[in-house]
């Protein structure tokens, strides 16, 4: 999957190389090429301020199925596409 910015897919800022669920959610191991100016001028300095905190997925439902007790969607397995660091 494509590692991007903000969602945009003209943004592409690396790819993730791998990913897991674990307790707390999903977990996603990134490179990041560190001969691209934005990403070393800008990207990289925030993250590490912590200027950008988030990161959002985009993916695919591929099976799922809703709780019947609250209606919550229950996602069971997925494909995904990119994943962003993201402000909000």
């Amino acid at each position: 999957p494509l590692l991007c910015y903000q969602h945009d897919l003209k943004e592409i800022v690396g790819t993730v190389v791998d990913a897991k669920e674990d307790k707390r959610g999903l977990w996603v191991k990134g490179e990041l090429p560190k001969d691209d100016d934005f990403v070393r001028g800008r990207l990289v300095p925030q993250l590490k301020r912590r200027g950008i905190k988030g990161m959002s997925i985009g993916y695919k439902a591929i099976e799922k199925e809703r709780r019947k007790t609250d209606n919550v969607r229950l996602l069971k397995q997925v494909r995904l596409y990119e994943a962003s660091f993201v402000s909000i």
